[in-house]
């Protein structure tokens, strides 16, 4: 009996030590292995429809009854990510604006008074092919509020460079979650939105995005500049801060000016912070100038900092009439294996009709930055618009982590944008049984496994012959 346990204790020691075996076989067959490169072009990769964006990402909220706080206090907001693309979402990170409303809520609510936060959270998020990723963040809230309505807003990105669940360009949030703040305190300072004006003019109403009902609230003016005649690289913005506090103060302002349509301090092309006196009860105008808009888009954030108290404000420049290529979206739609290509999309916009040729250089490395494929494609085409889709070669699986690159360049070789998409391991990775390797292993042990029970079988057997009878 004790001689069977030993053998027992021996089968599931081996069995153990072959399981590990066929993990780390797996993902070194699925890892290691290296991919020729290659340059295949497709023959037709051009559309003028950008039907590409994510727009199947969405992100429930678990509860969005409205929440009540004091100023100075946090809110938790949870729930989930949805991804019903067959094509993994990577590089996330989340956009959390927190905006006080004129009015209660409602069918309907006035224009938003002010945006008093702004931050970010999961960066470096990813969502899995036809899956969910529950989330929780926290969100504080300032100590300067007054009491009133507010509404949280939350919009997804990619790569803190594509929309991917609603549209900060667009001032579209992908959720909303309303709240009510008491607070002992009763003045306060904000930019006014209405006083904007830019390059001495205010912008046309239509781009001023005023909420209606809870879910297309947004907190940001959307300015078309009004260089269009012009081209001059020089645009100015001025707005007036309001101060309904009876005191004079000494508030900050920063300025800083991305290249883009998205926030990211790796993005910034010119900054300025400036220190203003406020008068009680009266309103103080700051104005911005910068000779960096050479491009066609930009994003320009201002934000006002009195005591405890923060106000923000952003404006969209588009610049006409420049041959710039700028991507809006780029993803890996499907990984290339031994057995069938894969296939990246995406899509870039310009806002010129320039007969000049630009280029969209695109590569997947891996983690080693060894170029797996990669592809230089000239755009020919005059539209605003273009979308691509384009198949990727592989000799064997890829699983990750993988890098997708886009570069676009100029008819005089000038990098004019550049954008990357980081895909880990494990929102790439194949399940287990995928892999030939694991069909072969499989078969290999339970051939073992045979073996040994025939064995043990036969070992008992012969003991219990040779064993004496009491």
């Amino acid at each position: 009996m004790k001689r069977t346990f030993t053998h027992g204790i021996g089968l599931a020691v081996f069995v153990f030590i072959i399981s590990f075996l066929c993990v780390f076989t797996v993902k070194a067959a699925t890892k290691s292995v290296p991919s020729p490169v290659s340059t295949r072009p497709p023959v037709t990769p051009w559309s003028n429809v950008c039907s590409n964006t994510d727009i199947n990402v969405k992100v429930l909220l678990a509860n969005n009854n409205p929440a009540q706080t004091l100023a100075g206090g946090s809110v938790n907001i949870s729930g989930a990510i949805v991804n019903v693309n067959s094509y993994p979402i990577p590089d996330l990170s989340m956009s959390v604006r927190l905006v006080h409303l004129a009015k209660n809520f409602g069918s309907s609510y006035d224009t938003i008074i002010d945006t008093v936060g702004w931050s970010t959270a999961l960066s470096g998020s990813y969502v899995s092919a036809n899956s969910s990723a529950n989330f929780s963040i926290t969100v504080p809230i300032p100590s300067g509020l007054v009491s009133g309505p507010y509404l949280i807003e939350i919009f997804l990105n990619g790569s803190k460079q594509f929309a991917v669940g609603g549209n900060e360009y667009m001032g579209v949030p992908a959720a909303t979650s309303p709240l009510t703040v008491s607070s002992s305190q009763k003045q306060t300072s904000y930019f006014d939105l209405s006083s904007l004006k830019v390059n001495g003019m205010a912008p046309n109403k239509q781009f001023v995005r005023t909420p209606y009902g809870v879910g297309s609230a947004t907190s940001s003016v959307e300015f078309i500049s009004s260089i269009y005649g012009t081209q001059t690289a020089t645009t100015s913005i001025a707005i007036a801060i309001a101060n309904t506090h009876s005191v004079s103060s000494t508030a900050t302002v920063k300025w800083n000016l991305f290249k883009g349509d998205f926030v990211d301090v790796a993005k910034i092309v010119d900054t300025k912070t400036d220190s203003v006196a406020l008068l009680p009860g009266k309103n103080t105008t700051v104005s911005f100038s910068s000779s960096a808009v050479i491009g066609s888009r930009y994003t320009l954030v201002g934000e006002l900092q009195d005591g405890s108290k923060k106000s923000f404000f952003s404006v969209h420049l588009y610049r006409p009439n420049v041959n710039e290529l700028m991507p809006l979206s780029l993803r890996l739609d499907s990984v290339p294996s031994a057995s069938g290509a894969g296939s990246i999309s995406g899509c870039l916009v310009r806002s010129s009709y320039a007969t000049t040729t630009p280029v969209a250089a695109l590569s997947l490395t891996d983690a080693n930055g060894s170029t797996i494929w990669s592809s230089s494609l000239p755009i020919k085409s005059r539209l605003l618009i273009s979308s691509f889709h384009l198949p990727i070669d592989s000799s064997s699986d890829l699983v990750g982590p993988l890098t997708l690159s886009l570069k676009t360049t100029d008819a005089s070789g000038k990098v004019t944008s550049f954008a990357s998409v980081k895909y880990p391991y494990e929102a790439l990775s194949r399940p287990i049984w995928s892999n030939v390797w694991f069909f072969v292993i499989v078969a290999l042990v339970c051939i073992v496994l045979i073996i040994l029970i025939a064995y043990l079988k036969k070992s008992n057997k012969a003991k219990s012959l040779t064993s004496p009878t009491q």
